[in-house]
């Protein structure tokens, strides 16, 4: 299975998730569905349920998509480099609300995440690509403040440190071969920031 079907599969995976979970949430709480922010080329959907202090919380996201090129110029002669990159992730868990002042809250709580990412670059006239894929998991704490305007509209910003677990792998093959050969894999466990979950939502407030 390649990467691309691999990232088709989780992308599904991640719908279906969101949608079970909203035909299951009992009536009488608050509902937040929204827009996350994670960068320029990154965004995602959220979900929040829960009462006014405590939301459970799912979150999906399309990650670092780059599908473009760049050029160099050296000694006259110029080269051109396909470049494609693309991610998904995803997050469980919950957070909890205290009011500071008027429509403002800070926010805390955990999440569970995980997000895999893939790339290519293919340099013009070389014949070789480059590829790499990774992925990383682990245990977040959320960090955030927002703001409630006129009780329907939610605005947050949060970061997530955490211990996280990252792999990554770079391979290389020829044009119209099969074989790859690996050129470097690293692996690491520690206390991070996840910026795939760092951002900014949007969301809209309803039921209860």
């Amino acid at each position: 299975m390649n990467h691309k079907s691999i990232l088709v599969l989780m992308a599904i995976s991640l719908i279906t998730t969101t949608l079970s979970a909203q035909t299951t949430i009992p009536p009488g709480r608050i509902h937040e569905p929204g827009i996350s922010f994670t960068s320029l080329n990154g965004f995602g959907i959220t979900y929040k349920t829960g009462s006014e202090k405590t939301l459970f919380r799912i979150k999906t996201a399309l990650l670092n998509m780059n599908f473009g090129g760049s050029k160099n110029t050296n000694n006259s002669s110029t080269h051109e480099t396909k470049n494609t990159q693309l991610g998904v992730g995803f997050a469980l868990g919950f957070e909890r609300r205290i009011p500071i002042a008027g429509n403002f809250f800070f926010s805390s709580g955990l999440d569970l995440s995980g997000t895999y990412t893939w790339g290519r670059s293919k340099p013009d006239g070389t014949g070789w690509i480059t590829e790499n894929s990774g992925f990383i998991t682990g245990l977040g704490v959320v960090i955030g403040f927002g703001v409630a305007i006129k009780s329907k509209v939610v605005i947050s910003a949060e970061i997530v440190p955490g211990i996280f677990y990252i792999w990554v792998k770079y391979t290389e093959s020829q044009t119209g071969s099969t074989d790859t050969e690996t050129i470097n894999q690293s692996q690491n466990l520690g206390f991070s920031f996840n910026s795939n979950s760092a951002g900014i939502t949007v969301a809209y407030r309803f039921g209860k």
